[in-house]
């Protein structure tokens, strides 16, 4: 698909996984704009499909991405479909022409009737930008308690061992057994 802004042509890619080219250059705006990478993460196989990265490209240059997170989980004792926007961003020379825009809107056009509801957590320098496409602002809640030091022996796990990634996965699996909200699949990640 095109995306054309101000007499320019952008392509629009929302299959970039594993198309090594796109991804590499994904990767270089997530790291220039949030300083993260998901190379390790697709590349140790955990890039599942509830992860879309929704991006627009200048010749083989991606300039600007909004990614959808597929939240499956069970509210009131029914199940439900959420989508979490996410990693929402724009090279710095493309800012200010509409980029983000056309990928919100074409996202929330495709999901809109596919799911229960559409969020996502914005910082103070984009809280004005969201309302334009019908997000609204909610509190959020932080609590925390003290509590007692238990002995017992705790080590740090060792990602590039097969064993410690499969105990993490194995527990992250579990959800939050107390949650209001307990993930029904674990999203983004497929468990090898």
């Amino acid at each position: 698909m095109q995306c054309n802004k101000n007499g320019t042509g952008y392509m629009y890619n929302a299959n970039i996984r594993d198309n090594e080219q796109i991804r590499r250059s994904f990767n270089e705006l997530a790291q220039k704009t949030f300083e993260l990478s998901f190379e390790q993460w697709y590349q140790n196989g955990y890039w599942g499909d509830g992860y879309t990265p929704h991006v627009l490209l200048d010749n083989d240059r991606v300039i600007a991405n909004a990614a959808v997170n597929i939240i499956n989980t069970v509210w009131q004792n029914k199940s439900r479909c959420y989508i979490q926007l996410g990693t929402v961003m724009t090279d710095p020379e493309y800012r200010n022409k509409g980029l983000a825009s056309f990928l919100l809107n074409t996202i929330i056009a495709e999901w809109e009737a596919k799911c229960d509801a559409i969020y996502l957590f914005a910082n103070d320098s984009v809280r004005d930008f969201y309302p334009k496409f019908g997000f609204v602002a909610a509190n959020e809640y932080q609590s925390e308690m003290t509590i007692k030091k238990l002995p017992g022996a705790v080590r740090k796990l060792d990602m590039s061992a097969v064993q410690d990634r499969e105990l993490l996965l194995s527990k992250y699996a579990q959800s939050n057994p107390v949650s209001a909200l307990p993930m029904v699949e674990v999203w983004g990640i497929d468990i090898v």
